[in-house]
């Protein structure tokens, strides 16, 4: 029974969590490219003022940095945004195998 319990609890994570990215997503698509890089230092700041990288933060990363890497207008936006990206990515696997 306690499994039932945790697995719809899990379950009910991944569904917030779920709609949760795909409002973030919506947000970040509606923001021009100014509002772009308004949002990449407000995201650094919020980094800065956390001890840990949280899951939360660590997919408004991948987000906001893919789509900065896609809508960036010089190559070394592109190059920093696709760094972070890459950074997070890594990060985000690190984390799925530790789970495993």
């Amino acid at each position: 029974m306690n499994a039932k319990i945790i697995e719809l609890k899990s379950f009910k994570e991944l569904r917030n969590n779920r709609q949760s990215q795909l409002e973030y997503q919506a947000y970040i698509d509606s923001l021009d490219k100014l509002e772009l890089l308004n949002e990449m230092i407000r995201y650094q700041e919020k980094r800065s003022e956390k001890d840990e990288l949280t899951h939360e933060l660590l997919e408004q990363g991948l987000i906001l940095f893919r789509t900065l890497e896609l809508e960036a207008d010089t190559d070394a936006l592109q190059a920093l945004a696709r760094s972070y990206r890459r950074h997070l990515e890594y990060e985000a696997a690190d984390r799925r195998a530790k789970q495993s």
